[in-house]
Order: C-alpha cells, then sequence, then structure tokens
C-alpha cells in the first residue's frame, strides 16, 4: 500500500514494545516494519536497540465485527498479506512457527497489533487447524504443486520435478532435511518418480489380475516383483493382498485362461 508521497513518518507514531514483539517473536524483518510505519530501516534498528520515551501504542486487544471477518476469511483462504477493496488499508497476518500468530492492520496514519494472547479461541483454532500458525506462503506453495500417494497405507508426498525443487527449497528455508520437512507437512515421507513401490500402482496392478473379486497370479517373471516385495515388508504373498482387501485364488491366471478355453 503507497502511503502519501508527502507523508514522511514521524518517530512519535511508532510503538518499540509492539516493534520488538514483531522483530524477535514473528519474525518481521526491519524493512517490513519499516513498509509499515514510512520510517527509515535505520530508525527502525535505533527503536529496536534504544526504544523511544513517547510513542503511539499500536497493540490492540480485541477485533470489531468486521475486522474478525477479515482475518476469519483470510485464515481459511490461507491469505498473509490481503488489501481492502479502496487500498486504504492493508491487513498481514503472521506467525511465530510455534503456533502463535499476530493480526495486523494498518493505513496511511496508524497501526494496529492484535497479539496471540488476546485472538480469540475460535480464530486461534481456525488458524491450527488450517495450519496457519506454522506454515507460510512457501509450504502451501509446495503442497499446491505436489501430490499425494502412499506407501503401505502411509500418506506420503509424492514430488515430480518441478515440486521437488520447490520442497527441496521450502526444506532449505527451514534448515531441516527432506525428511523432516514431509514430516512437518504432515506426511510420513516423500517420494520421488524412482519410488514405484507406492500404493497406487500396487492397486492397479492387483486390480488389473482381480477376476470375480478373485486376484490371480501367474508364476511367470513380470509377476514376481510384487512377491518380492511383500517379503521385504514381512508378509506373505496372501497376507499382503488381504492387507489391501484383496484376496488370492489358489490358482493362477494360466489356469484360469485355460479353464475359459476348455469351456
Amino acid at each position: 500500500m503507497a502511503k502519501d508521497k508527502n507523508y514522511k513518518g514521524m518517530v512519535s507514531e511508532v510503538d518499540p514494545i509492539a516493534i520488538r514483539k514483531l522483530y524477535y517473536e514473528y519474525r518481521m524483518t526491519n524493512q517490513e516494519i519499516s513498509n509499515m510505519t514510512w520510517e527509515t530501516k535505520a530508525n527502525i534498528n535505533k527503536i529496536l536497540n534504544q526504544g523511544i520515551k513517547y510513542y503511539n501504542p499500536w497493540i490492540e486487544h480485541h477485533l470489531t465485527e468486521q475486522l474478525h471477518q477479515v482475518f476469519e476469511d483470510m485464515l481459511k483462504k490461507h491469505i498473509f498479506n490481503e488489501t481492502s477493496d479502496d487500498l486504504s488499508t492493508c491487513y498481514l497476518i503472521k506467525n511465530n512457527l510455534t503456533g502463535r500468530i499476530c493480526f495486523i492492520w494498518y493505513d496511511a496514519d496508524s497501526v494496529h497489533c492484535l497479539f496471540d494472547e488476546d485472538i480469540s479461541l475460535d480464530l486461534k483454532t481456525l488458524a491450527h487447524s488450517e495450519h496457519m500458525d506454522i506454515y507460510n506462503e512457501l509450504d502451501y506453495k509446495v503442497l499446491e504443486i505436489s501430490e499425494t500417494d502412499s506407501i503401505l497405507k502411509e500418506p506420503h508426498i509424492a514430488l515430480t520435478q518441478i515440486s521437488k525443487k520447490l520442497f527441496t527449497k521450502a526444506s532449505r528455508v527451514r534448515k531441516m532435511s527432506s525428511a523432516e520437512y514431509a514430516n512437518f507437512l504432515g506426511f510420513k515421507g516423500y517420494l520421488t518418480e524412482r519410488d514405484t513401490n507406492r500404493d497406487s500402482k500396487i492397486i492397479n496392478f492387483l486390480e488389473e489380475h482381480t477376476i470375480d473379486g478373485l486376484v490371480y497370479l501367474s508364476s511367470l517373471p513380470e509377476n514376481q516383483w510384487i512377491r518380492n516385495y511383500a517379503s521385504r515388508c514381512g508378509m506373505s504373498l496372501e497376507d499382503f493382498l488381504d492387507y489391501y482387501g484383496y484376496k488370492k485364488s489358489k490358482y493362477d491366471y494360466n489356469y484360469v485362461s485355460q479353464r475359459k478355453n476348455e469351456k
């Protein structure tokens, strides 16, 4: 949001207490704070280090009904930065990655902050259910362009060449390994295009070999992979098929074909 070109900002219009909370607890940069106040980054640094005697407080303790609706909509839509229809007011949601959130709204004349301790329970519950209290824009982008699959019914994030690059970038931003970041996003692990023993492939294979509700598997070499995989999972083939809700016929597919030909 652009302020009036003649507006220069005044030190008395900033709140050192709120600035310190935003900077140290909610990871706002001095550039972001400068953009809200029209103060220079140098002045923001001075305020962070020295404070000021007289100031205009930013901290609010409740929301109006209109503001409540604005931030509720932002939480539901996973929006961290929004502008009013008339472009006069900016709305921000910040989190500290540990479950605490902050609402900010500002215009050309003032800045207001509602910190986690004063946010209503319904909005904090919504933020938690939507992961807005720990995720950021990059996390949601990773989820948006990625697919999901599973291994032994455990959900995994399935990465393509495009989503893998963004996934790697996001994990590095958070200083996490790929496995840790997949867990952070709510998955047991991650899959790349090289991982073929995923549940979707197994289900498709079993469906192709199902006749009248029973799975028929010949001893041909192209079918050995599923027997080997079941063994690596510590199950017999019958138990493995039962795990996925299928029943194995005591006859193989060649027998069924032969019987059909005889008939």
